[in-house]
């Protein structure tokens, strides 16, 4: 089959929420569990991640950046485009409270590949994170 059971979306859909609940509580193997051991991604820096190793380092160093603060992170999952019956692109939104108001990078949208592994479980292969940019505002009218 081309697509993925039902109990598959439900479950496609609930990591992106899953993932922000570990990543609200900081808990590196917990997000690990999301992984592939071949992830590749780009976070909205630009920085490329490759491997489970980069990933977990990664996830560590962002854990204790922004330990003690009242950071929480939400994820929905607007869209999954089965690939195959184990395998599907997804897309969302993501959003972050807590930062200073005025500070930026409080939202933006991300994309994945997730594959359903041996163990039932789907984690990701690919991933792009983005952060929303609104456009600068238009220049003041000098010629009035």
């Amino acid at each position: 089959p081309a697509t993925g059971t039902d109990a598959d979306e439900a479950a496609v859909r609930a990591v992106g929420p899953a993932y922000a609940e570990a990543w609200n509580k900081a808990d590196v193997p917990a997000l690990l569990a999301f992984t592939a051991d071949d992830y590749e991604g780009v976070r909205p820096d630009g920085k490329m991640l490759r491997g489970k190793a980069a990933v977990e380092a990664d996830l560590k160093e962002s854990a204790a950046a922004r330990a003690g603060l009242a950071l929480k992170l939400s994820v929905d999952t607007s869209l999954v485009h089965w690939t195959s019956a184990t395998s599907a692109t997804t897309a969302g939104t993501w959003a972050l409270a807590g930062l200073p108001p005025g500070m930026g990078g409080d939202r933006g949208a991300w994309t994945s590949t997730v594959v359903k592994g041996a163990d039932g479980k789907w984690r990701m292969v690919t991933g792009l994170v983005a952060e929303f940019v609104p456009p600068p505002a238009p220049p003041a009218d000098k010629g009035k």
